[in-house]
């Protein structure tokens, strides 16, 4: 199955946004109709970004779309992509985008380790959720962690980038470079 795709269009506005502890600038798009239904879209990751043609998913007559790439992440800029980057900090980032833009609610989808931040942001800020969608979820677990870092996991299927990994971790074991 392959969902239709809407015709590429730019986004309506971008701005970045400085975090409240100023370690980092935020890249924010918005796409669409500034009516719309609005919906963010939270990326997989960590260090991942927003997939290109993901505004293409979404019929911009329909929805606004606000996408925005994690601390460390895409086009967000900071001096180290690790410091400060922790998972509550990256919730506390998708309610900021939110107040910055003005959304009294929203919906929130996210893909991969996003699903993970879907779910977080739900939770804490249900008031402000009008629906959720999880997409090729991913929770953090030990199992879901162990299947990407540890043998005999993704290793089957990417055994070049294993070995890259192995060798990159000083043949420790994939666990100690994760």
């Amino acid at each position: 199955f392959r969902p239709p795709m809407h015709p590429k269009h730019a986004p309506t506005s971008t701005l970045l946004l400085p975090t409240r502890d100023g370690l980092h600038e935020l890249h924010v798009a918005e796409y669409g109709a500034p009516g719309g239904t609005p919906i963010v879209y939270l990326h997989g990751g960590p260090g991942g970004g927003t997939p290109p043609d993901l505004p293409r998913l979404f019929d911009p007559a329909v929805f606004r779309l606000v996408t925005f790439d994690q601390r460390g992440c895409g086009r967000s800029r900071c001096a180290d992509r690790l410091l400060a980057n922790t998972t509550a900090l990256l919730i506390d980032d998708v309610e900021a985008v939110r107040c910055r833009l003005g959304i009294e609610r929203w919906a929130v989808f996210g893909s991969s380790y996003g699903s993970l931040l879907v779910a977080l942001y739900a939770a804490r800020h249900s008031a402000r959720v009008t629906f959720a969608i999880a997409h090729g979820v991913f929770l953090g677990t030990r199992a879901e962690v162990g299947w990407l870092y540890e043998a005999p996991g993704a290793s089957r299927f990417y055994p070049d980038q294993w070995e890259d990994l192995l060798r990159a971790s000083g043949g420790a074991g994939a666990g100690a470079a994760a």
